[in-house]
């Protein structure tokens, strides 16, 4: 059984670095196959080491994949407040946020998301528990970025915004562009029910 380096010792911090050098090369190749998942030994190959080494540096397969697609969650969070404003109104925000999306920068994230989500839900072991957990991600980070009076709705229109986000990923992975159209009357229709309800709630003055 392997034994890691003790926490503090310069052991332990270069078997860190080079842990997380392999992070970034994992995650690079997943991106450029746009799969959540590549065979050990390929995968090993790819980034020039082997599956032993891979096995060293992490306690097994899982937690290799964990751990990259945690570090790539993070690495798209930060692409995305690069190009966005702190807090944006829920229509502003899922325009911003499809548009970047499907930039081609971005979009190999979605591609992994796509496999991640289709392993999830066929209960492949640790992507169910991994999707999850990246669904949880999403709604948080969207929470934090929208601008709202009532903090009680952000919840849902985080969701609603979240479910339009994955609707437009499937459709568009099958009929690129088909849902331009689509996205500015869904985005107005998220705060639809609001605008209604304020307006219900406004007494009208007698003539």
């Amino acid at each position: 059984m392997k034994q890691a380096p003790r926490k503090g010792s310069s052991n332990a911090a270069a078997f860190d670095d080079r842990r997380s050098a392999l992070i970034a090369q994992i995650t690079g190749a997943l991106l450029a196959a746009g799969v959540a998942d590549i065979p050990l030994r390929e995968l090993a190959a790819e980034i020039g080491t082997s599956d032993r080494m891979l096995l060293y540096y992490f306690t097994d397969k899982a937690d290799l994949v964990r751990a990259t697609l945690d570090g790539m969650s993070a690495q798209l969070a930060e692409s995305l407040a690069r190009r966005l404003a702190k807090r944006s109104s829920p229509a502003i925000l899922l325009n911003e946020v499809i548009a970047l999306l499907a930039s081609k920068e971005l979009s190999r994230f979605l591609a992994v998301w796509a496999d991640l989500s289709a392993r999830g839900s066929r209960g492949e072991k640790p992507f169910r528990a991994i999707a999850r957990s990246s669904v949880q991600w999403w709604l948080g980070w969207l929470e934090e970025r929208l601008d709202m009076e009532a903090s009680s709705s952000r919840r849902d229109v985080a969701i609603a915004i979240l479910t339009v986000i994955e609707g437009a990923r499937l459709l568009e992975a099958f009929v690129p562009n088909l849902t331009a159209g689509a996205v500015p009357i869904l985005s107005r229709a998220i705060i639809a029910p609001r605008a209604k309800s304020r307006t219900a709630s406004c007494p009208t003055r007698a003539r």
